[in-house]
């Protein structure tokens, strides 16, 4: 039976012991479509700034959930491998304004993705978030770091091992603004809400379930 990175922290006592463990079905469980949510948010501090400039969308982040109602994302950012919950958490610096792209996926490429973030879970003191990547990506030049990734970089990449993107994207020379293209993805996308986080809280503070 399969045991995530977080249920073996969770018995070890770990550190990252309130993280969620990620729920991979047995394979012949592998059947309902499921669905994966891309968060994309902007930053009032000089680098998100030039990010969304530079890349025309205004979004200067973005993070991914293969679990909506639990509210916990995950990304890149400055210090490495992140574990968000933008409800729980609300930066003075992030601007109003996030977008939310839901993909209705199947249930094996589902699992492939928990699978992918697990495994970043399980190694993420490993990882850095990869300055030079992202510099690189803006010249339009292909640079990868084996243990270094920027946030639309990992987000492509986990989606691509999942085989929800297509395999004409390519994670390194991608920017958070361009996810948001549905031209990106082998699955539909069922629904696309501005303002997320600040609907989304305001569904909590009433008592309504997340993902509604």
């Amino acid at each position: 039976m399969y045991r995530s990175a977080c249920e073996k922290e969770r018995e070890n006592g770990g550190a990252f012991a309130p993280v969620a463990p990620l729920s991979v079905p047995a394979p012949r469980d592998v059947v309902a479509m499921q669905e994966v949510a891309l968060l994309f948010t902007r930053y009032s501090d000089i680098f998100g700034r030039i990010v969304g400039l530079l890349t025309g969308g205004g979004f200067s982040h973005v993070s991914v959930s293969p679990d909506l109602g639990s509210d916990v994302f995950y990304s890149f950012n400055i210090k490495g491998f992140a574990v968000e919950r933008p409800l729980a958490h609300s930066p003075r610096r992030r601007l109003k304004g996030s977008f939310l792209l839901r993909l209705e996926v199947d249930g094996e490429s589902h699992e492939r993705l928990m699978r992918a973030l697990d495994r970043y879970l399980d190694e993420r003191e490993s990882y850095s978030y990869s300055r030079l990547g992202f510099v690189a990506c803006l010249a339009g030049i292909r640079y990868r770091r084996p243990r270094a990734r920027f946030c639309s970089q990992f987000v492509a990449e986990v989606l691509k091992e999942a085989g929800i993107a297509k395999e004409t994207v390519t994670p390194e020379l991608c920017l958070p603004a361009q996810l948001a293209d549905r031209r990106c993805f082998r699955f539909a996308i069922c629904e696309s809400s501005r303002d997320w986080i600040e609907a989304s809280s305001e569904a909590r503070r009433n008592g309504c379930p997340l993902g509604n």
